[in-house]
């Protein structure tokens, strides 16, 4: 009381005073120290704002001009991770990679989502070049947004600049999409610095010293399908599937057909796409609008054709007309060689060695060729059919193609390499025939229907009958056109049809076959010639076939009677007809005739045209069951291996004959007493003993071959029929 009475007395001498301005220097320090926390506070939260406005403009300033994500990107993970890998070298140079492949095969699409994946990776830019059309525009953005004078458009300028801004910047990407010139590429590339570099390419040469390939093909089945399903939101069908084997599973191509589809507003079905693909190919193609692509595969392609050589240009044109597996292209190297029906230049292009080289890989290089093995070459389908368009229109191709391929067809197969060559070149002959057949130039269709009767002899000596007999149908067909229905080329059809009648089982339409050939010939010929005799025995056989044997004895005894009158009793066609008249025998039980006629056959045949021939091996063949049958096992023994031997040579172990030969000659084997664990051993022995053969005479064999102008001559006369309708 008494401190609180003396303050108020003389405030200035009191304790309470002394208390209160104690208390008021505390409250001052307390308030100066707020103030300093409250300026530390904000000068945290400017420090803060401005690191967070530093982070932001980081973040911003990742330079990008990619074009828009395809939102039907799909499949690819094998390209993209390869393209990952490759950039995995953290090396101080700038690491550049060419995605490579045929224009349309979906290098930009790729390269693009590979760019948007990965865009967060990089720090600089992530940055899209048209190295085709706007090089230098695309670089002179790219530095501008990089402080470059924006007025600026000397090309020195900003090849010094872009030198520049590489050398400033380590954390980049830069697509160059569509090079296709190193030399015109390589002054905008870096050196000594880092980053990224893309390249996409048709040209799977020209930047393998610079850049690591990766190389991309077409889609698999199953993504091809799965895309086309995808994209036009439809359920899969058998035509769904045949769209993505008719598009040769094409990205850009399967985009366009989904684009016409889904355009359509489901007025279209996938088995109407397929029928407009059949019938209008390319240009339907040219209607769908593909999304985020530049060009259609068809103008893509075009316009990569207007830039080969003339040589490379006329090479393509050739491959476009033929079947797209495995062309060989041996046979214009040779057909060059001799000097003779290729156009020049490619003449002396393919002629010499070293511009052969260049010419082929002119072509394999932009991927329209591609290397399948040595001297052939595969063409992608859908490319093929664009590029024929154009090609069928080229009457120089056409005629170097027709006469190429039905020079190579073979006239004779009495040598296994002959089949070889005809399973070779089958499918290209087929191709060549069918476009050489819509000119209306007379000399080609006559070219033409003498390749068919090649294709049809070749298909049935395989046993491809169905095959032969739709080849045999348009050589009828267009010999009728050309020659009229009274003609020596529509009576080989004729006969033709009788052989496949006969091998279908189906005698009676044989039999009509073969007398419409007979009218014809004896007609043209009169009856004592040896294409009427070649009639009267393939009706012989027939009748024979059928159990007709009075008819059939009548009809190969006239065939006997003419040859021996016109060619000779010594002729190989008339032996032909002896082996024949054999079997007949064979089958009316008269052993002894059916003995005499087969000896005279074998004894022609191998005098004339050698043991192992085909011929002389079905007359072995059919004498191995005639002794068999007359209990002489050694002498069938013999027969038999002969036959094995000849046709293991001529077709291999797996073919028909040859397995008929060999299941003969064990049987007979087993019979003789032979044990059948020992009959491997016992064949293998026999085969390495020294056979007697003779070597085949040219004369004969050339005089063979100036009497049959054509292959289906020879296919009508060599009319040897073994037990169980071999021939």
């Amino acid at each position: 009381m008494q401190t609180i009475r003396d303050f108020f007395s003389d405030p200035s001498n009191s304790t309470m005073a002394k208390i209160l301005a104690g208390v008021a220097a505390i409250l001052g320090v307390l308030v100066a120290l707020a103030s300093l926390t409250w300026t530390i506070i904000q000068i945290c939260v400017k420090i803060s704002e401005l690191n967070e406005k530093k982070h932001l403009k980081k973040k911003v300033s990742l330079a990008t001009n990619l074009p828009n994500r395809n939102p039907h990107f799909i499949g690819r993970d094998d390209v993209l991770r390869a393209i990952k890998r490759g950039f995995s070298n953290k090396s101080a140079v700038a690491l550049a990679q060419s995605v490579q492949g045929l224009g349309g095969v979906g290098k930009s699409q790729t390269v693009l989502e590979y760019a948007h994946r990965h865009m967060r990776e990089y720090k600089d830019a992530v940055w899209w070049i048209n190295a085709e059309t706007s090089l230098q525009e695309d670089c002179r953005k790219l530095l501008v947004i990089f402080g470059f004078k924006s007025d600026i458009f000397d090309e020195r300028a900003i090849l010094a600049e872009m030198g520049k801004w590489y050398h400033e910047h380590d954390s980049w990407l830069l697509v160059f999409d569509n090079a296709e010139n190193y030399d015109a590429l390589k002054p905008w590339l870096p050196s000594n610095t880092s980053g990224h570099i893309l390249v996409t390419t048709r040209d799977n040469t020209c930047f393998s010293s610079i850049a690591e390939p990766v190389n991309i093909d077409v889609f698999s089945k199953e993504t091809a399908l799965d895309f086309l399903l995808t994209r036009t939101k439809r359920s899969p069908d058998i035509y769904a599937k045949m769209i993505v084997d008719m598009l040769g599973r094409l990205p850009l191509a399967l985009e366009q057909a989904a684009a016409y589809i889904v355009s359509s507003s489901g007025e279209i079905s996938f088995a109407d796409y397929c029928r407009l693909l059949e019938n209008e190919g390319s240009r339907v193609l040219e209607e769908g609008k593909p999304v985020d692509y530049q060009d259609a595969v068809t103008k893509t392609w075009k316009v990569s054709v207007e830039k080969l050589s003339e040589s490379a240009k006329q090479l393509l044109y050739l491959c476009a007309c033929v079947a797209p597996d495995n062309i060989p292209a041996q046979l214009y190297v040779e057909s060059a060689l001799r000097n003779e029906r290729l156009p020049q230049p490619l003449r002396g292009i393919l002629a010499n060695e070293i511009t052969r080289r260049n010419c082929f890989s002119e072509l394999t290089k932009y991927s329209f060729l591609k290397h399948a093995r040595e001297n052939f070459y595969s063409m992608h389908r859908l490319l093929q059919k664009v590029i024929q368009h154009d090609a069928e229109k080229d009457l120089l191709c056409i005629t170097a193609n027709l006469s190429i391929f039905v020079d190579a067809l073979p006239r004779d197969y009495s040598m296994r390499k002959h089949y070889e060559t005809f399973i070779m070149i089958a499918e290209h002959a087929d191709a060549v025939l069918r476009i050489a057949e819509k000119t209306d130039d007379c000399s080609h269709l006559q070219i033409v229907e003498q390749g068919w009767r090649w294709v049809t002899e070749g298909h049935w000596r395989l046993g491809e009958y169905t095959m032969s007999q739709m080849c045999c149908d348009r050589d009828l067909a267009l010999s009728k056109k050309i020659y009229g229905e009274d003609s020596q080329e529509v009576a080989s059809a004729y006969n033709n049809f009788g052989w496949l009648y006969r091998d279908f089982g189906k005698y009676a339409e044989a039999l009509e076959m073969y007398n419409r050939a007979l009218k014809i010939r004896k007609k043209l010929f009169g009856e004592k010639h040896a294409e009427t005799a070649t009639a009267y025995n393939n009706l012989g056989n027939t009748y024979r076939d059928m159990g007709d044997y009075d008819n059939a004895q009548v009809m190969l005894k006239k065939s006997l009677r003419i040859k021996k009158s016109v060619l000779g009793a010594d002729d190989p066609s008339t032996a032909t007809t002896y082996n024949n008249l054999g079997l007949l025998f064979y089958h009316m039980n008269e052993h002894k005739n059916a003995l005499m006629q087969y000896k005279k056959a074998l004894a022609i045949s191998s005098s004339f045209l050698g043991y192992d021939h085909p011929n002389t091996a079905t007359v072995n063949f059919n004498l191995g069951f005639l002794y068999r049958d007359m209990l002489e096992y050694t002498k069938a023994i013999d027969s038999f291996l002969r036959a094995y031997r000849a046709w293991l040579e001529l077709h291999g172990e797996e073919h028909q004959r040859t397995r008929e030969a060999y299941n003969a000659l064990r049987e007979t084997f087993i019979l003789s007493g032979g044990k059948l664990v020992r009959f491997r051993c016992w064949l293998k022995k026999a085969l390495l003993k020294n056979e007697e053969s003779e070597e085949v005479n040219g004369g004969i064999i050339h005089r063979e071959s100036s009497r049959y102008v054509s292959p289906m001559e020879k296919f009508q006369t060599s009319g040897f029929h073994s037990r169980g309708g071999m021939k």
